[in-house]
């Protein structure tokens, strides 16, 4: 029994160590990330109309089976297609089982400036369409829309 004790207690450290080794927090600062998005060109992703730069999701669960769920993106526009891709910020979800919102938007020109976008003056809250077409519809769906204006070619979003 001691010896079955004793592995079972080795095998626990060892999965404690193979856990931390791929649990590495990737954090960096804004200024890092805007100088790595500098550097990004189109002639490096030629079939990309834009570049997520920095991506980071931060998920909290608590023992009522709540969640509550941060992220946090940096993408950079590499072409008209990709502006015209991301000079909108859509997301939805069920008010029957919580809320979302955009807390941050602000676009990053190419020459360093950051601008904030004001996101109650460019934001629209619908019901969701999608289930129309099968003759269901659910009010419950929300489809947010935050439009992201004067968004240029090189420009990077944040939100």
């Amino acid at each position: 029994m001691k010896k079955l004790k004793k592995i079972l207690i080795a095998l626990f450290l060892f999965s404690l160590t193979v856990q931390s080794t791929y649990c590495i927090d990737t954090e960096m600062k804004k200024e890092d990330i805007i100088s790595i998005a500098v550097n990004i060109t189109k002639e490096q992703y030629e079939n990309a109309n834009y570049a997520i730069v920095y991506e980071k999701e931060s998920i909290e669960y608590v023992k009522s089976g709540k969640q509550s769920s941060i992220t946090d993106i940096y993408l950079k526009v590499l072409d008209e297609n990709g502006r015209e891709d991301n000079s909108t910020i859509v997301y939805s979800y069920d008010k029957n089982y919580g809320k979302s919102e955009l807390k941050k938007l602000e676009v990053i020109s190419e020459n360093g400036v950051i601008r904030e976008i004001d996101i109650p003056s460019n934001k629209s809250e619908q019901s969701s369409t999608e289930g129309t077409a099968s003759n269901i519809y659910d009010s419950s769906e929300i489809l947010v829309s935050v439009k992201v204006p004067g968004l240029n070619v090189g420009d990077t979003v944040h939100y």
